[in-house]
């Protein structure tokens, strides 16, 4: 059975890139640039790995983590962040919140971005 993974990022060109490396790795990948989106399908579907970019354009993820947290999505224990910055205390964001998560840093390639994915989440 094919692992599933979900991949919200507001950059298209990203979303694309991602969503390719995760296929070419096995995994089927359902994918969203809208924060709203995200949010209905991470509260209705299970996933084997959940990819939330931090920021996320006109806003960054928290009011999403938030939201997923209040209702107790099964996909918690399953989302890693991506993140441009190297230093999360230079944007406004719930840095409690925000070290819950495990984190990958956009710039790296998507070919190693998936393998510590997996790492983290040990998937095979």
């Amino acid at each position: 059975m094919k692992k599933k993974a979900f991949i919200l990022d507001d950059d298209p060109d990203v979303l694309k890139i991602l969503s390719i490396f995760f296929e070419r790795d096995g995994f089927e990948v359902s994918n969203t640039t809208d924060p709203e989106k995200a949010l209905e399908v991470l509260s209705t579907q299970q996933f084997d790995a959940a990819i939330i970019d931090v920021n996320l354009g006109t806003q960054t993820c928290e009011p999403l983590l938030y939201q997923l947290t209040r209702i107790k999505s099964p996909n918690l224990d399953k989302i890693i962040l991506v993140t441009g910055y190297f230093d999360l205390t230079t944007i406004n964001i719930d840095k409690t919140l925000i070290e819950r998560f495990p984190r990958l840093q956009k710039g790296e390639s998507p070919a190693l971005m998936v393998k510590k994915a997996k790492n983290i989440l040990n998937i095979s």
